[in-house]
């Protein structure tokens, strides 16, 4: 993926200065007294990587440090999910959709945990020791699009019964 079509899926505005590009994004805080400024970058590798930088007289460095660190963590996650063409869905013991208490579910349900990558997925089966747990992997395209077509399906359900009272 280009950074300029990066740039349109993640809802930043490009910057370019000769070959020098960045993604620039609206995150973190912006007040009288505290500036944000977060982008993204990507390195001679190809890779994407974000930098923030807050800057706030008022507060200790070890908290805008911290507050850095968060903004980043949630655009890296965000660059997951657009850049990963797998989704990993958490299944029970039946290998049926599951919650978090093993409960079998639609994949539409809110609760359904997708993750983008395996290592992520395998992380969230090792901290769920209670439930024996395992994951499914899907083609991310095909499982947004089952989920739209389930959301419909609901949609159309409750409108027949809202038309029937």
């Amino acid at each position: 993926m280009t950074i300029e079509q990066l740039a349109e899926k993640i809802g930043g505005n490009l910057w370019t200065k000769g070959s020098l590009k960045r993604i620039y994004l609206d995150r973190g805080y912006n007040t009288k007294k505290m500036q944000t400024k977060t982008f993204i970058w990507q390195n001679e590798d190809g890779e994407f990587l974000v930098s923030c930088r807050i800057e706030c007289h008022s507060q200790p460095y070890e908290w805008i440090n911290s507050q850095q660190e968060k903004v980043k963590e949630s655009v890296y996650e965000d660059l997951e999910k657009i850049l990963s063409e797998k989704a990993f869905v958490i299944t029970n013991e039946k290998g049926e959709v599951c919650d978090d208490s093993g409960n079998s579910v639609e994949l539409n349900h809110y609760s359904v945990k997708v993750f983008y990558s395996k290592e992520k997925a395998e992380e969230y089966i090792d901290e769920e020791e209670s439930v024996n747990l395992s994951y499914k992997e899907f083609d991310k395209e095909w499982l947004e699009q089952e989920v739209d077509r389930l959301d419909e399906i609901e949609r159309a359900n409750k409108n027949s019964q809202n038309i029937e009272q």
